[in-house]
């Protein structure tokens, strides 16, 4: 017969995780899109993400764009974490999963940049989605 699986571990000190959204290899967090329609004033619309500990703000960009159903490129957009009294900005190039503040909820707000300098001089650096998203769909690349 199989032993009694029921128990966590064999270690009787070890205990199960405190938060079923908080584990070592992901986090999930809650992402809104920052709007100023007077349609969606005062409604917190937010969708779930699932934050490895491997992805940089890009990809999370990318998740939050799809769940969203945004197009266009990550480097559009910026996230910053909501803590109580600040927001905290996510680098372009960070580790998001190591650059939160966990002692606060994870709710994040995804914003449209600002143009900046370069972009005016026309030196913007795009990337295309398209492609990342069909991939994301499984539908086929011609």
């Amino acid at each position: 017969s199989r032993p009694d699986r029921s128990s966590v571990s064999d270690n009787p000190s070890a205990s199960p995780p405190q938060d079923p959204y908080r584990t070592p290899e992901f986090y999930i967090i809650r992402v809104s899109l920052e709007t100023s329609t007077e349609a969606t004033e005062g409604v917190i619309m937010y969708k779930s993400i699932m934050l490895s500990n491997r992805e940089h703000t890009s990809e999370v960009i990318c998740s939050a764009m799809l769940k969203h159903g945004l197009e266009g490129a990550p480097e559009d957009y910026s996230l910053a974490q909501l803590l109580p009294d600040k927001e905290l900005v996510i680098p372009p190039n960070a580790n998001v999963y190591y650059a939160i503040n966990t002692a606060h909820d994870l709710n994040f707000v995804l914003r449209p940049r600002k143009p900046d300098v370069e972009a005016a001089n026309g030196k913007e650096r795009r990337r295309d989605t398209s492609r990342a998203r069909k991939k994301l769909l499984g539908l086929s690349l011609s």
